[in-house]
């Protein structure tokens, strides 16, 4: 159960295998950078898979507001937003 609510988006496809791997394989990667920049004292330490699933909300939060504002927007600039939100916070400026 605790998977389903954390990769599953409700694609039921040929696809969904590869895709669901290879969201797999990027959050593990993710999880190691995090790890590495806690004991470098870059980031809080916070539990690492905390912090992995808030910077992979944000992010998906950053893909949501690009598609819903029908705006064009390069995927940097998606990223940037995501980044920005995460290092630096929502509550000043970056």
């Amino acid at each position: 159960m605790r998977d389903r609510t954390l990769f599953d988006w409700g694609l039921d496809s040929r696809f969904a295998p590869k895709l669901r791997q290879h969201y797999l394989d990027e959050r593990r990667h993710l999880l190691t950078l995090l790890e590495a920049a806690i004991a470098e004292g870059e980031i809080q330490d916070q539990d690492p898979e905390f912090l992995a699933q808030v910077a992979l909300d944000i992010l998906q939060a950053s893909l949501r507001a690009m598609h819903r504002s029908g705006r064009k927007e390069s995927a940097e600039a998606c990223v940037d937003r995501a980044l920005a939100c995460l290092l630096h916070g929502i509550g000043g400026r970056p």
